[in-house]
């Protein structure tokens, strides 16, 4: 019979994330399933930043936690594990989204100047979830240029070159996102007016 390794529950007991990397490291099993459970939720939130479904989405952190068990010995700062993990979930979901969806890009580039958006007031009010919900309300390449350029700081060039799209392009996806968002957020309001 085979025995099996409990992982502690109680915070006292609790290994941080560098022991549990440095056992991850060593191969061991208990080891890289306390490190998913503990990132799972953290994983799957960004996931659905960037994929329209939850299956999409579980699909894509299995596979960006086989990547990362896979290269956790090319981490060379164990402190800096979340910001790491982080870049691999974004490039898997993007990946992910790249296999299923049929990119047909713009020939035309178009131009549009950067709205100054009042929503981040609106915004701000929301909760976490709210926004998920939103975001996924967006067409699938403008919440992937939103996503990455509002949420992970990617500038207009790199998200070009991520998502093999030009410049304007993507310049052109992030403003159509906000003035959608912007609606969005809008009607929003007008109907929670009709409550209050």
């Amino acid at each position: 019979m085979q025995k099996k390794t409990i992982i502690p529950v109680s915070k006292k007991n609790e290994k941080s994330d560098v022991e549990l990397l440095l056992a991850c490291k060593r191969g061991k099993r208990w080891a890289q399933k306390a490190i998913y459970y503990r990132y799972y939720s953290y994983g799957l939130t960004i996931c659905l930043h960037y994929l329209p479904e939850r299956p999409l989405a579980e699909e894509a952190l299995h596979d960006a936690f086989l990547k990362m068990y896979k290269s956790v010995d090319q981490l060379s700062e164990p402190s800096a594990f979340r910001a790491w993990f982080r870049s691999i979930i974004v490039r898997t979901a993007i990946d992910r989204y790249r296999s299923r969806a049929k990119w047909t890009q713009r020939k035309e580039t178009l131009f549009s100047e950067s709205i100054d958006i009042e929503e981040n007031k609106a915004i701000a009010r929301l909760e976490k979830a709210d926004v998920v919900l939103l975001l996924q309300q967006l067409p699938p390449q403008y919440r992937l240029v939103f996503n990455l350029f509002v949420l992970e700081g990617y500038s207009h060039d790199e998200i070009a070159a991520l998502l093999e799209i030009s410049t304007g392009t993507s310049k052109s996806n992030l403003s159509r996102a906000k003035q959608k968002l912007q609606k969005m957020l809008r009607s929003r309001e007008a109907i929670y007016k009709g409550f209050y």
